[in-house]
């Protein structure tokens, strides 16, 4: 097979690994993470890189198993928060008001608790170090205890899990509470996720957004007031917490095709050789294609569809069936 060309997939290597990010139960958000603080099953999460700085600003996610399909973005210059609060309307606004420096990167405004992970690479690395020096560490049940009793009142912090099912998360505690209310709160006084915040740069802003000390608040002036204009991704989790969390799957396809660890190592086949699929339906052979970024591969749209319409399949049918195949395609990728 034809070496990997294509420089936005050529980031694709276990060495420019920032983070990841993972969804927890539904449960969880529902209850404002007070109670099943666990992982969502059967998911297959995202993948942060970034390029060597000293051969380009751009990064790149893997995502794997998404409603839209398996995807590899196309390179881009991007700046990365992590970010624990309710849902905000001006992400500028709402990172700038009444801010403060809490210890190392952590900063506080007035109802988030957040850390700039940066542009680049070695951005990404940096951020993530100081994170888990700078952050009190626990165990998950530490954890899931703390927020069923509702009872956290200590100084503004973050946490680091670093042990059970949410190793490698990060979670942030704001001592004057996630909202201003007079009757009582639903969401104050409990730890929450630090949840990824991106968004597009230009690349003469690079210096900018790496802006530290008293240059430190010029880089949140590059974040947008429109929310329209930046992702909002799932809870951060470090590197190895995500390469963990793949390597405990036995049988992520449901179908014993690959391991987790297997899926994880041929991920990064993408990065080293060019990759093609195709697929069968009533033993015609599809043409075959090539994986480039942006391009999605997969959507769970398909299943409805194929390999025959079928409008009333079960939703649980088509997930399991869109896993299926999004693993067949990574236990196929070579690396010759």
């Amino acid at each position: 097979m034809p070496v990997q060309n294509n420089a936005s997939l050529q980031i694709i290597n276990q060495n420019n690994i920032g983070f990841g990010t993972i969804r927890l139960q539904q449960e969880a958000y529902a209850s404002n993470y007070r109670y099943n603080l666990n992982f969502a099953a059967g998911q297959l999460p995202s993948i942060y890189l970034g390029q060597d700085p000293a051969i380009s600003n751009d990064s790149v996610r893997l995502r794997p198993l998404h409603a839209h399909g398996f995807l590899a973005t196309t390179g881009a210059t991007r700046l990365y928060f992590a970010v624990a609060g309710l849902p905000m309307e001006n992400p500028h606004n709402a990172l700038t008001t009444r801010l403060e420096h809490v210890v190392g990167p952590i900063y506080k405004s007035r109802y988030y608790v957040f850390v700039r992970l940066g542009v680049t690479r070695s951005d990404f690395n940096q951020a993530i170090t100081d994170l888990i020096n700078d952050s009190r560490h626990m165990t998950t049940a530490q954890l899931q205890a703390a927020n069923a009793a509702k009872n956290v009142r200590e100084p503004t912090h973050t946490v680091y899990v670093n042990q059970g099912d949410l190793s490698g998360t990060f979670w942030g505690f704001k001592h004057a509470g996630w909202e201003h209310s007079f009757f009582g709160s639903n969401v104050n006084n409990l730890y929450r996720p630090l949840n990824l915040m991106d968004f597009p740069i230009q690349g003469g802003e690079v210096g900018t957004a790496q802006g530290v000390g008293n240059q430190y608040r010029a880089s949140l002036d590059l974040i947008p007031r429109d929310r329209r204009r930046v992702h909002s991704g799932h809870s951060l989790i470090d590197g190895n917490g995500l390469q963990a969390y793949y390597a405990a799957q036995p049988d992520p396809s449901g179908v014993n095709i690959i391991t987790g660890q297997q899926l994880w190592d041929r991920l990064f086949r993408l990065g080293q050789y060019r990759q093609f699929f195709g697929a069968e339906t009533n033993g015609v052979q599809i043409q075959q294609r090539e994986i480039l970024p942006g391009g999605q591969v997969f959507p769970q749209s398909l299943f409805r569809y194929f390999p025959t319409y079928n409008n009333n399949r079960p939703v649980p049918q088509i997930l399991a069936r869109q896993r299926e195949y999004i693993c067949r395609l990574i236990a196929g990728f070579v690396n010759n």
